[in-house]
């Protein structure tokens, strides 16, 4: 992956399907161009809060004062899959972002985590591979352990930043349930977003929103940031 110096300001963007993509009508890249930003957009579809916190990770390693970052969590039920358990310390690279249509990585590493949720890890393994898994896991537990670890590295950020709440901690389809959900302690951070509120439409891409929504969107990240 490149080397990001500090000769322009930087737009860093941490999250999944929501926020992936570049291109110039995604709302990342519409963020970027008015905000006159370099765009790094390190979102990788389906995947977890975790895999989101290994996001946060890298962009500390090039991320300066002036950089601003944009977070968009996910839902807690999603999970890794480590084919190499021993080989440690893991970074972003060791995460698969060829998922469903994305067929292109931006790490040479060949990748040996997979994050997703139960659906799509089933696309990838066989149910004998995700039993102990599947065995340790508790819902709850699982959006308190990633909301720790989504603070701790918040507070390790150089820059400014704005968090999303997408469908964190769990997907509802009638949003005014997202009030009575828990956050353990990132209610402190959080801005009401996600699909729920600009999704309208089905499409086949990895980047829910049309777009109009996309630029809707993109509209509420800048007014967001005043």
């Amino acid at each position: 992956m490149r080397n990001f110096g500090s000769e322009k300001k930087k737009l860093v963007v941490c999250g999944e399907s929501f926020s992936y993509g570049t291109e110039a009508n995604h709302w990342p890249q519409i963020v970027a161009q008015k905000t006159n930003r370099n765009l790094i957009n390190l979102a990788i579809v389906g995947c977890s809060n975790y895999a989101i916190c290994f996001q946060l990770q890298h962009a500390l390693s090039f991320l300066t004062s002036n950089d601003l970052v944009v977070i968009s969590l996910t839902a807690a039920e999603r999970f890794e899959i480590d084919d190499e358990e021993y080989n440690v310390p893991a970074s972003l690279a060791d995460f698969r972002h060829n998922i469903d249509e994305i067929t292109h990585s931006p790490f040479d590493t060949p990748p040996t985590i997979t994050s997703g949720n139960l659906s799509s890890q089933l696309r990838n393994y066989q149910i004998e591979q995700m039993k102990k898994y599947l065995m340790a896991s508790s819902y709850r537990l699982s959006a308190q352990y990633q909301s720790w670890a989504i603070q701790h590295l918040l507070e390790s950020l150089p820059c400014k930043y704005i968090v999303y709440r997408n469908i964190f901690p769990r997907y509802h389809k009638d949003i005014s349930n997202y009030v009575n959900e828990y956050y353990f302690g990132l209610e402190k951070y959080l801005i009401n977003s996600g699909p729920h509120d600009f999704e309208n439409e089905y499409v086949s891409t990895t980047n829910h929103l049309s777009d109009t929504e996309n630029l809707t969107f993109a509209t509420k990240v800048i007014e967001d940031l005043v």
